[in-house]
């Protein structure tokens, strides 16, 4: 079983540098430089105008021409990413992170420390803060779409589980663009699952009826991983190595 940490908006948030305020308009996260002209996270605000992560800079303008855009800032997040991955190690969690807002970890090595999945993940959310969303299941797509669903209510755990009987059906309702930043280098997630998109399959389950070769052929090796996945199957996690924390004191 593999646990999701997420915490939505997390780039976006580290480059509004503490200005919250902004956070309650249409804004984004500005195209990287020398980078494809797509937008990064997106404020709740700019959600309502249909505007998603990872969409064209131009059709973004073109649905909200009020947006406002935001330089991203890859240090400070990276920096404050860094702090909720080293909670996650403390409390015994081998993670796997590309991107900062979103880490993996297996649950079945820390129950000797914790006992119970419903317990190792709720230690989880503690070390992540209370702005995190926790979810499990057999995959690493499955975990991250059960946290993404997750939502905050108080007095309740933000925490979702698929088990393994159910993650067949729960994969196939998702939609494809939950592959967007899954995929290797960023152009290459959004034009496969665009394409996706207009040629007609919606959802992992259009996609996992596909045959192989036919995906071979359109789409190459991103075309059968993207396959894989909506079928369930992934590569085995790979946690990082835990990096020293180093420190300069002057007397």
């Amino acid at each position: 079983m593999v646990a999701c940490v997420l915490v939505p908006r997390f780039e976006l948030v580290a480059a509004a540098a503490g200005r919250r305020e902004l956070l309650a308009r249409p804004v984004a996260l500005a195209p990287v430089p020398d980078g494809p002209q797509v937008i990064g996270e997106v404020s709740g605000a700019a959600e309502a105008y249909g505007i998603r992560p990872g969409m064209r800079l131009a059709e973004a303008l073109g649905r909200c021409p009020s947006l406002a855009l935001i330089a991203p800032d890859p240090q400070r997040s990276e920096e404050a990413w860094e702090q909720v991955l080293a909670g996650l190690e403390k409390i015994g969690a081998a993670v796997e992170s590309h991107r900062p807002g979103e880490a993996f970890f297996g649950i079945e090595g820390m129950r000797g420390l914790w006992g119970r999945p419903e317990r190792v993940l709720a230690k989880a959310r503690e070390a992540a803060g209370g702005g995190s969303r926790i979810g499990a299941g057999p995959t690493r797509l499955c975990a991250l779409a059960a946290a993404m669903g997750t939502r905050p209510r108080r007095g309740r755990s933000n925490v979702s589980v698929v088990g393994g009987r159910e993650a067949r059906g729960f994969l196939e309702r998702l939609p494809v663009g939950i592959l967007r930043h899954r995929l290797g280098d960023e152009w290459t997630g959004i034009n496969l699952t665009d394409t996706l998109e207009r040629l007609g399959v919606r959802t992992l389950g259009d996609l996992a009826a596909l045959p192989d070769p036919a995906v071979a052929d359109r789409f190459g090796a991103a075309g059968l991983r993207a396959l894989r996945m909506a079928r369930g199957v992934e590569t085995p996690l790979r946690a990082r190595a835990p990096r020293e924390e180093l420190r300069e004191e002057l007397e």
